[in-house]
């Protein structure tokens, strides 16, 4: 859960930036998006246990924050984005 946390803050810092500005995030959201992933389909079956959800919620938070303004590179291909709706 800390790392998620830490993930969301450097996500956050990087929200409201322009395109240009956001390459930092879209290199780091590049690498931990499969990870995410993973992590998603792993407790998205425990959905009843509360620790799940909390990870499952600041995952979506993080999703949520990082495409809020432009939509990572990464995820432009419908393989790619597909997982994630």
């Amino acid at each position: 859960m800390t790392g998620l946390l830490a993930l969301f803050a450097l996500a956050k810092k990087y929200e409201y930036e322009m395109d240009e500005d956001r390459e930092p995030l879209f290199k780091l959201m590049e690498r931990f998006f499969p990870v995410l992933g993973k992590i998603i389909e792993t407790y998205i079956q425990q959905a009843d246990n509360e620790v799940a959800l909390r990870l499952l919620h600041q995952i979506c938070k993080i999703f949520f924050v990082a495409n809020q303004l432009y939509i990572c590179p990464q995820l432009k291909s419908e393989a790619t984005l597909s997982p994630w709706m």
